[in-house]
C-alpha cells in the first residue's frame, strides 16, 4: 500500500493524473507547515483506491508485486513507456513474453480511464474572515 509520504514524493502533475485515472477521493485537508507539505488532502483510506487489481487493469500486467505495478503505472502516466500487452509477463531480461496465445492479445486497445465525478465543494472561511467574525462578535 502507498503511504502518504510516498504519495507526496510523486510529482504533483502525475499525482493529479493518478487521481483522475483511479478516481481517488479526497477526504482530508491540506497540511503545510513551515513551507513543507505534510498532506495534500489524500489520506491512507483514500489511497487504498490504488489497489493491485486496479493497477493490473490500468497497465495491462498480471504482476502481483505492488511496487512493480506502481512503477509501471507511474511510467505509463508520465509517458515514459507504452501500455503493455495483456498477459505480458516480465522475463527479467527487459523483454516481455506472452503468456497467452497471440489471438487473445489486446494489442491496440487502450483501457478507458473512467470519467471523474464532479465534487461539490463548500467554501471554507479563510483566517482573515474568521478574525473578522470574531472582531464583530466582540464589538456586539
Amino acid at each position: 500500500m502507498l503511504s502518504v509520504r510516498g504519495w507526496l514524493s510523486i510529482p504533483k502533475e502525475i499525482r493529479l493524473k493518478m487521481v483522475d485515472a483511479f478516481l481517488i477521493p479526497q477526504s482530508g485537508f491540506c497540511d503545510v507547515r513551515d513551507g513543507e507539505i505534510y498532506s495534500d488532502g489524500y489520506t491512507i483510506a483514500d489511497l487504498k483506491a490504488i489497489s493491485i487489481d486496479k493497477m493490473q487493469e490500468f497497465v495491462g500486467n498480471r504482476s502481483t508485486n505492488f511496487e512493480e505495478l506502481l512503477d509501471l503505472t507511474l511510467d505509463l502516466i508520465s509517458g515514459k513507456t507504452a501500455k503493455q500487452d495483456e498477459g505480458a509477463v516480465d522475463s527479467g531480461d527487459g523483454t516481455n513474453e506472452k503468456s497467452q496465445p497471440a489471438e487473445a492479445s489486446s494489442e491496440g486497445k487502450d483501457l478507458p480511464i473512467p470519467a471523474r465525478k464532479k465534487r461539490k465543494y463548500r467554501r471554507r472561511k479563510g483566517v482573515h474572515e474568521c478574525n473578522r467574525d470574531l472582531n464583530q462578535a466582540s464589538i456586539s
